[in-house]
């Protein structure tokens, strides 16, 4: 099982590029949104996608799995401007949501657009792939945790890759007890393709626990962006309230300056 991990800018992409178990860059539109202070529906513009794509493709060279949720807008150029600044081997992930989306993390009923509109968005995204030398394609579905009907999900999915031009390499089915539970009927409906599912709908699991299901990839989101969110205060205020030092833990700067900065990709 391959695992890709979520970084939202250069020096958490860079914490991964150490991290051995680490197997791709996850760049999802919700850590994304939440860095730039805007809701995850849909507000960002393509500066903001790229520039944050160009810092943590700087930062680290692994493979990156790219969701384009917030990227609906995008323009076919611009779309083709991006792959093309990627110099890494990167996987874009289409999803069908209903747009302006909402997602699982808001507290609006979110839809998913029907099958033949997610065709439409796909074809999009495949004619910009056919000008950048090595992206893959991962169809995103959020059907099955909406509806929890396993066979209908299966069905909706029959559609999509039976009218597209292009085969998808992954198809990321939103829900840990899909993959738990009902993984066989994905698996004899769809041998060739390879699955990916999300940690965040899965509480209290182990990575274990997905490798033990048989899933192809597992995406570990907001890590970083939470554990900095919830323990830097902590820490913070540790080292204002004198109970930790001003250097907390850490190695003094002046060492570490080489292995956060990055000149070997600084052009």
């Amino acid at each position: 099982m391959k695992v890709a991990i979520g970084a939202v800018d250069a020096i958490a992409a860079r914490t991964l590029q150490h991290a051995s178990r680490c197997d791709a860059i996850w760049l999802s539109s919700f850590e994304l949104a939440c860095s730039l202070g805007v809701p995850d529906n849909d507000q960002l513009g393509f500066d903001e996608l790229f520039s944050r794509v160009m810092a943590v493709t700087r930062a680290a060279n692994k493979p990156l799995l790219l969701d384009l949720s917030n990227a609906n807008h995008i323009t076919a150029r611009r779309l083709q401007q991006l792959l093309a600044a990627i110099p890494q081997p990167v996987t874009l992930v289409v999803d069908d949501t209903k747009y302006p989306r909402t997602n699982s993390f808001s507290s609006h009923p979110i839809s998913v657009i029907p099958p033949s509109d997610m065709c439409r968005r796909l074809e999009r995204i495949i004619s910009c792939m056919k000008y950048h030398s090595s992206p893959s394609l991962c169809i995103r579905t959020e059907h099955y945790i909406i509806n929890h009907d396993a066979v209908a999900t299966v069905a909706y999915l029959g559609y999509l890759l039976a009218n597209v031009s292009r085969q998808p390499d992954l198809v990321f089915i939103h829900g840990y007890n899909v993959i738990s539970a009902q993984l066989d009927i994905f698996r004899e409906s769809f041998p060739n393709l390879r699955l990916l599912t999300m940690s965040t709908v899965s509480p209290k699991a182990f990575v274990s626990d997905f490798e033990s299901s048989g899933v192809d990839v597992l995406v570990i989101p907001n890590i970083l962006t939470l554990q900095r969110y919830f323990e830097g205060p902590v820490l913070v205020n540790a080292i204002l309230t004198r109970k930790r030092s001003v250097d907390g833990l850490y190695r003094p700067f002046n060492e570490v300056i080489d292995e956060i900065q990055f000149p070997d990709r600084a052009n």
